[in-house]
């Protein structure tokens, strides 16, 4: 049943029961009246009148419990959306970075990275006498070979370059016969001159200048 309908019948037996009221007090005709007789009260009924009275209240009752049982479930919660928006939590900024140290003046041309072997003929410390050696040694070093002039603090090396130490070691031999390059020696040019800064040799004015390495030694 309808919730309309159930109201209908509730107010339908209250109905009934005030009309049952109504009508308690008169007496019908046929013998409608029924007289009970009870320890200390003796009274007559109306017969017709209680009958219309039950049913009413017979409707009042089942409408009611009818109405209890038919409710419809409670509806569930339902929990909001979510904002449409949503809440972004503000970036940290970036830290910035500290900026670079200048460079030392010593550290202001990079090093060159020297790599290979060289054969140190003879070290002085006059530019020249170096220059001059260095110019003798191209008639024994190999036709391809660089030689080079190395500052070493206050003096001046002579050197010839190679690619791999087992041919420098060959041509160490041939060197040392020479008396004024028998101290002549092979060595590893990165770890001999690991900071070559390129620079020109200082010679005497009149003559070409030349192009070296100072190694920075202290």
């Amino acid at each position: 049943m309808s919730i309309s309908d159930l109201q209908i019948m509730f107010w339908f037996g209250l109905a009934l029961i005030l009309t049952g009221l109504v009508l308690l007090p008169f007496n019908f005709s046929g013998g409608g009246m029924s007289r009970i007789k009870l320890p200390a009260i003796e009274m007559e009924l109306n017969g017709p009148a209680l009958f219309v009275m039950f049913l009413g209240a017979g409707l009042m009752w089942f409408s009611i419990s009818k109405r209890e049982t038919d409710l419809p479930p409670a509806p569930a919660a339902i929990a909001p959306p979510p904002s449409a928006v949503a809440t972004v939590s503000p970036t940290p900024a970036p830290t910035p970075a500290p900026a670079p140290a200048p460079p030392s003046p010593e550290s202001s041309a990079a090093p060159t990275g020297e790599k290979g072997f060289g054969v140190v003929l003879i070290a002085s410390s006059a530019p020249s006498t170096a220059n001059q050696q260095a110019i003798k040694a191209k008639g024994l070093a190999p036709p391809d070979a660089d030689i080079i002039l190395y500052r070493r603090k206050s003096a001046w090396a002579v050197v010839i370059h190679y690619a791999d130490s087992l041919t420098a070691e060959e041509d160490l031999l041939k060197y040392r016969a020479d008396r004024n390059w028998a101290s002549a020696y092979l060595v590893n040019l990165g770890t001999w001159c690991p900071l070559a800064k390129p620079t020109t040799v200082p010679l005497p004015s009149g003559e070409q200048p030349i192009a070296g390495f100072d190694c920075r030694l202290k």
